[in-house]
């Protein structure tokens, strides 16, 4: 019967609760990474600046709980989105295009 238990229980290690979600900030039309975009979570209150690649992240996101994504450059339009962490996997990507201001 101990065998049994030590099999079908699960070591806490094995599976994880929170995710991180990353990408990059690209122009819409040039398809090209932007440099200086503010990347703001408004659900957690983090925010970081692109570099020349674009690339942001945010950590330890809970499963199931939506975070809104709010990027902002001079010269394009504001960018939101959400994203709702359900599976179980430790990093998702979410790029985000941005169309130049008119």
């Amino acid at each position: 019967m101990a065998a049994l238990l030590s099999i079908s229980s699960c070591k806490e290690e094995e599976y994880t609760t929170k995710s991180t979600v990353y990408g990059v900030i690209l122009d819409a039309s040039t398809n090209e990474p932007i440099n200086g975009a503010y990347v703001t979570n408004q659900t957690t209150g983090n925010n970081c600046i692109t570099k020349e690649d674009g690339y942001y992240e945010f950590t330890n996101l809970i499963f199931g709980d939506t975070y809104k994504i709010y990027v902002e450059k001079d010269g394009y339009i504001p960018a939101p989105q959400s994203i709702t962490p359900s599976e179980v996997r430790d990093r998702i990507e979410l790029n985000i295009r941005m169309t130049k201001r008119p």
